[in-house]
């Protein structure tokens, strides 16, 4: 059954009794998004290679613990905790929203130890950090939806036909 624009009521026929399946097929979903993925995120220092990681839902990002991989979407930042001083290190890469790639501030204990504008090439990132917080910050955040397919069922109510009796 073909679905237009416009709201309507439909009625269709069920021929017999059973289990009515119904499913849309065509869902379309597309959106430009500034996205800022930190991959092979690890951390050394002398007797000590862990942290701890928080990517708060607001990020609208992930962190994902087996491959150590951060992805950034707002300007929510991602916090990184080292065991003790070292090196805090990764790659980035970048994807365009609005023509342009996403920037980061990297900050530990209010000073900005770095500033990256990404790309679509990985930059490896290595930094000197001391035991305390790191933050990670999307500088420019954007997203805006293109395009958005959706399918509304309401009111859905099942008449039973009138019984045939001889």
């Amino acid at each position: 059954m073909a679905v237009g624009k416009q709201r309507r009521q439909t009625q269709v026929d069920i021929p017999h009794g059973g289990r009515l399946l119904l499913a849309y097929f065509n869902d379309y979903y597309l959106a430009d998004v500034r996205v800022a993925t930190l991959e092979k995120v690890s951390f050394s220092g002398a007797g000590c290679v862990n942290f701890t990681v928080d990517v708060p839902i607001e990020t609208g990002g992930d962190w994902v613990e087996q491959s150590k991989t951060a992805t950034l979407v707002a300007k929510v930042p991602m916090t990184l905790v080292p065991c003790q001083a070292g090196k805090l290190s990764f790659q980035v890469i970048g994807r365009k929203g609005d023509g342009a790639f996403p920037v980061l501030k990297v900050e530990q204990a209010g000073q900005v130890l770095a500033a990256l504008t990404t790309s679509d090439t990985r930059q490896r990132v290595a930094l000197n950090v001391q035991r305390a917080p790191v933050h990670i910050t999307l500088t420019n955040p954007y997203g805006k939806t293109l395009a958005d397919r959706n399918f509304s069922l309401e009111g859905l109510s099942f008449t039973p036909a009138p019984s045939k009796q001889p």
